[in-house]
């Protein structure tokens, strides 16, 4: 990609991407790293780290465009490059990124920890049960673990 192309890259905000993931309009891909993603995303975002897109993305579906987001933008912006030259019609950057999104208060869907769970649960609402059980269950079923 020449020098040009990330000043020709279409970019929208975040309050159009709001308004296109309202409306069914677009699927949203986020390029950031797995931890970056697991830390906060917005809500249906699929995950495909920037450096794995080359051979990814043939898993990734020609229905409706996709808006790329990342932290800030600027992988996004590489990413979306990227998804014109394979194909990928109408595809868009997100300025801005996960951090435009979350300063307009919008929600970020963030993967629970096992240290979130234990701090959230009381044991009044079956929570520490629950994980308990799961636990157990889990240690159970590894090779080599009575059952």
């Amino acid at each position: 990609m020449g020098l040009f192309s990330r000043f020709s890259t279409p970019e929208i905000g975040v309050e159009e991407l709001d308004v296109l993931i309202q409306n069914g309009a677009v699927r949203v891909l986020d390029v950031r790293e797995d931890w970056e993603f697991s830390r906060g995303r917005v809500a249906g975002a699929v995950n495909i780290p920037l450096k794995k897109l080359p051979v990814r993305a043939t898993q990734l579906k020609h229905d409706k465009p996709y808006a790329v987001i990342c932290e800030s933008g600027s992988r996004s912006r590489s990413a979306t490059n990227f998804l014109f030259g394979e194909g990928f019609e109408g595809a868009v950057s997100v300025k801005g990124g996960t951090s435009a999104w979350a300063r307009t208060k919008r929600p970020l869907v963030r993967a629970w920890s096992w240290q979130q769970i234990s701090a959230d649960s009381t044991g009044t609402n079956g929570t520490r049960a629950a994980i308990s059980k799961a636990t157990a269950r889990t240690r159970r079923s590894l090779p080599g673990r009575p059952a």
